[in-house]
């Protein structure tokens, strides 16, 4: 497709098209390519004001010297107002009417007044269950925890269109059991500073 078909057609099925932020995102597009593909569209453009921004509509700016991402092959940008992305992960520009193939991003909706931009947040939870015989690998006891912290939360003036779920350890596993005998990290700290306390002293000392 030309650059703003594809551009439509992202953000009619997924987000938008692939914004790059930096080699982990890079890196993950290029593992997703066919080497028979040479050219693909990235959601890199250049706007109104003639400076290469994303399609995403947070509107981030891409200019020389900026700390924002880039990828630009040798002796580019040159001609042409629309980027994309070779095999080898290198960015070029050209016409916005040639047809390539392209990528899209999928992931939270571009804020706007009507639909506002979803949020996401991960925080970590250290249970401690009074029955020692509870099985937290037990997918409805994982349910039933949920649902307590979720009314707890509503009770604080979480919106109720709130959605929680468990972030699940490439494992499979929701909950890792703390080794025993493993100090905390407070501890830790407190001994560090013990230590360099008394080397401090001994220090004086002679």
């Amino acid at each position: 497709m030309t650059w703003t078909d594809a551009q439509s057609y992202c953000r009619a099925q997924y987000t938008d098209l692939a914004t790059v932020d930096d080699m982990e995102d890079l890196n993950r597009l290029i593992t997703t390519l066919n080497y028979y593909i040479y050219r693909l569209w990235i959601g890199l453009k250049k706007g109104d004001s003639m400076k290469w921004q994303w399609s995403l509509a947070d509107r981030r700016f891409y200019r020389e010297g900026e700390t924002e991402f880039r990828n630009w092959d040798t002796g580019t940008p040159q001609n042409g107002n629309c980027a994309f992305m070779s095999t080898a992960g290198l960015w070029n520009n050209t016409s916005c009417g040639d047809q390539h193939h392209f990528i899209c991003y999928d992931g939270p909706a571009v804020e706007t007044p009507e639909k506002p931009q979803l949020k996401r947040q991960v925080v970590r939870v250290k249970m401690t269950p009074k029955d020692p015989n509870l099985n937290l690998s037990d997918p409805a006891v994982q349910d039933d925890i949920l649902q307590e912290i979720r009314n707890k939360l509503k009770e604080q003036g979480l919106p109720a269109d709130t959605k929680l779920k468990w972030k699940k350890q490439p494992d499979g596993k929701v909950f890792n059991k703390e080794k025993e005998g493993l100090p905390k990290k407070e501890e830790e700290e407190e001994k560090k500073m013990k230590k360099r306390k008394k080397r401090m002293m001994t220090k004086r000392e002679l």
